[in-house]
């Protein structure tokens, strides 16, 4: 009963606090689409979510499908927690079992992934339920288990069809259900599970390591006589609880709407359950670092959300609990220590992440399962500080803290969903943006996946095609959008070149702002709402219009927003506020109310995405453009600002070399901008200084010009050596060139 009080009392609070339709979240979308078109997703395909979440969309009469959806979060999480606190409280007794309960249940990442259209609380529950038959299979070891043995072997198959990376749970909980036939491999099998295989690993660049570990551990705890026999049978059954693999196989041939990779064909059936496209990593962003360049950085990250989730005192009971468990049962310690040490550090290791808000908030879903193991380790430590009178009530008194803790600090509110319409906003004033029979690329996962979900599965906009633009290179996709829009014409777009033909074929064509664009290619076209028009330099001051259209629910603040998601949906509203901006003032005549309307639109992006260092550069632009030098000035002194603390960031975040060359020129530019306002000032010198400053932050041939314009009657080799400097980085920069031979001339 009390177990049964747990889950219903986490599963009220999950679901008071679920979103009204999709949230902002990296594939819900995605899952969404699949389940409502039994679709095939990307790798690993995740078929048994799939199939859940179909049946959960078709049969529960609540909602929309989206919302129908997150009951397979709330439910699985609710029960996960559920379950865990009834193997803990059998273990240990029922106030240590409810304060890890209530730490594990009400951390960051539950209450995100119960609320949310993802696979990962299906996966939560999968790992607290493989634990605790392991568990209890290592209580039975004296007497035949084999049912329940050969069912822990189909139960690991058939969650192994929902997240394949659960196979990192595997040489621990071997180790808990079966021990060891002989302790002297104990200390050996510490040394393999927790150094070599992590080790070889790593120098190999193969996943390969950990199924090997797997067997060895399985074939030294196996205690039948005949262990190979025992292995194949083992082996069976979880095949069998991987059977459902076969769905991608079965449902590709029948050529779905989302055909991921097309596992049709053997080949790319093995490529789409193993990730091989992927090199076996958790995402292509970590291919540009070295192995294990990132571990410190992620294991900072994960210890960050401990202290701000398990809070100072679960942390330190989790370690009190080790140290007792490690004396009392070292077999157990070594059990859930493996567990924690593959899906904690290993994992990190093997992910190698960059520590920016995207990529740290792919990582996070996985901080669940080794916080499980820490959980486990808690209520050890409660337990074992219960034995007296006065150690009960200090337990009862943590427990009540790690309950009321989160809900005290305002930790909560951060996770609640309830009022979040920002993936509905997005992707309804995106359709608005878009003219009928137009072509639609966009490229994030959210910002994609949105799209999809609304014309696909809510059948707005039948009209539209909405393109990935990472997968229009790809046969697969090429074949089914062929299948779907006959009149598509697909192309990879990565030059110019490759979105002019792409515009020209597909006429009316468009991209979101989150597409990835060559600069001359935006610069071909106009903005329309929410939307680069790409065949259109034009544009048409009508399409301001359609921002009366738009809705915006909730606070659209960038610095504000709790999640990396909706952050990023409203940058891109700002992006977009910025670029009409922009477009407007560079059409002559630049009229006082063109400049009045610019001017506006440049505060309206400046309000969403305050840290942007773009909307006070434009408006120092504006000044400048009516003489106001001291207001323009400022601007560009702030511009400066906002940049360097982009700059700042992006050492910290690890950035690659071409995002930090972005940030570089934009702070270069700043402090270009900043000098030749104190040159229009009268104050040389500072300027000179400032173009200074910008040539060591980025080579500008502009930069050069101003300061040959300085040495121009104060040092006439100097003056030449930077209008050289000026042409050669900028051939096309006439000015410098005249003015050189000029100089020569004299």
């Amino acid at each position: 009963m009390l177990a049964f009080a747990i889950f219903l009392g986490f599963w009220i609070y999950y679901e008071a606090g679920a979103g009204p339709d999709l949230v902002a979240y990296r594939d819900s979308g995605e899952m969404a689409v699949s389940a409502w078109t039994l679709g095939v997703s990307h790798p690993t395909g995740y078929p048994l979510y799939i199939l859940l979440g179909r049946l959960f969309e078709a049969a529960i009469p609540l909602g929309n499908p989206a919302y129908r959806l997150s009951l397979l979060s709330s439910l699985p999480m609710a029960a996960g927690v559920a379950l865990f606190f009834s193997a803990a409280m059998e273990l240990l007794g029922a106030i240590p079992a409810f304060g890890a309960a209530a730490l594990l249940g009400l951390s960051g990442q539950a209450l995100t992934l119960a609320r949310v259209q993802e696979m990962y609380a299906l996966g939560f529950l999968g790992a607290v339920g493989l634990t605790i038959l392991a568990l209890r299979l290592r209580r039975e070891r004296s007497a035949p288990a084999e049912k329940e043995w050969l069912g822990f072997c189909f139960l690991y198959g058939l969650m192994l069809s929902n997240r394949l990376d659960l196979l990192l749970l595997a040489p621990g909980l071997l180790v808990c259900a079966m021990g060891f036939r002989q302790k002297s491999w104990l200390s050996p099998w510490f040394g393999l599970a927790y150094l070599a295989f992590p080790a070889a690993m790593f120098y190999t660049g193969s996943n390969y390591w950990e199924p090997f570990l797997v067997a060895m551990t399985a074939w030294l705890g196996s205690r039948a006589s005949n262990r190979v026999g025992w292995l194949i049978k083992s082996g069976a059954f979880a095949l069998l609880g991987l059977s459902v693999y076969l769905y991608l196989p079965i449902r590709s041939a029948g050529l779905p709407w989302l055909d991921w990779n097309h596992p049709a064909q053997w080949s790319n059936f093995l490529q789409v359950i193993l990730r091989s496209k992927y090199g076996g990593t958790l995402d292509l962003i970590s291919r540009n670092y070295k192995p294990g360049e990132l571990l410190g950085a992620n294991l900072l990250l994960y210890g960050r959300h401990l202290w701000r989730d398990f809070t100072w005192a679960g942390v330190a009971l989790s370690l009190a609990g080790l140290w007792r468990q490690s004396r009392r049962d070292p077999e157990l310690a070594a059990g859930l220590g493996a567990v924690f040490w593959w899906t904690g550090p290993v994992f990190l290791l093997v992910s190698n992440m960059p520590p920016n808000p995207h990529a740290a908030a792919i990582v996070e879903p996985y901080y669940l399962i080794p916080d499980m193991t820490l959980a486990f380790w808690s209520a050890e430590a409660l337990a074992w500080l219960s034995a007296g009178v006065v150690g009960r009530g200090l337990a009862a008194a943590l427990a009540a803290f790690f309950l009321a803790g989160p809900f005290v600090s305002g930790r909560t509110a951060a996770y609640d969903h309830r009022g979040d319409f920002f993936d509905e906003d997005y992707a309804r004033n995106v359709l608005t943006s878009l003219p009928r029979g137009g072509v639609l690329v966009a490229k994030k996962d959210v910002q994609l996946y949105s799209l999809w979900y609304r014309t696909m599965v809510l059948g707005r906009r039948s009209d539209a095609s909405v393109v990935a633009q990472g997968l229009c290179g790809a046969p697969w996709y090429q074949e089914q959008m062929r299948r779907e829009k006959p009149r598509l014409v697909l192309r990879s777009l990565k030059s110019p070149d490759d979105w002019r033909l792409f515009a020209l074929a597909n006429a009316p064509a468009y991209a979101s702002m989150d597409a990835e664009i060559p600069a001359a290619a935006a610069a071909r076209g106009s903005m329309r709402g929410l939307l680069i028009d790409l065949g259109s330099p034009t544009g048409s001051r009508e399409a301001l219009k359609l921002w009366k259209l738009f809705v915006f629910r909730g606070r659209y603040a960038y610095e504000e927003r709790p999640d990396f998601f909706s952050s990023d949906l409203v940058n891109d509203d700002a992006q977009a506020l910025y670029r009409t901006a922009t477009a407007l003032a560079g059409k002559p005549p630049l009229t006082a109310s063109v400049a009045a309307l610019a001017r506006r639109l440049a505060m309206g992006c400046w309000a969403l995405h305050w840290l942007m260092p773009d909307p006070p550069a434009f408006l120092g632009y504006l000044a400048a453009l009516e003489g106001r030098y001291e207001e323009a000035l400022g601007y560009e002194k702030l511009a400066e600002s906002l940049a360097a603390a982009m700059l700042s960031l992006t050492r910290e975040y690890h950035s690659l070399p071409d995002a930090v060359a972005g940030v570089r020129r934009s702070l270069a530019e700043a402090r270009l901008q900043k000098g030749i306002m104190l040159a229009k000032l009268g104050r040389p010198e500072e300027a000179k200084a400032a173009y200074e400053d910008s040539l060591e932050t980025y080579p500008l041939g502009k930069a050069h010009y101003n300061l040959a314009v300085y040495y121009w009657d104060r040092d006439r080799a100097r003056a030449a050596r930077e209008l050289e400097e000026a042409a050669r980085l900028d051939p096309s920069d006439a000015q410098s060139r005249r003015y050189l031979e000029a100089l020569r001339r004299r």
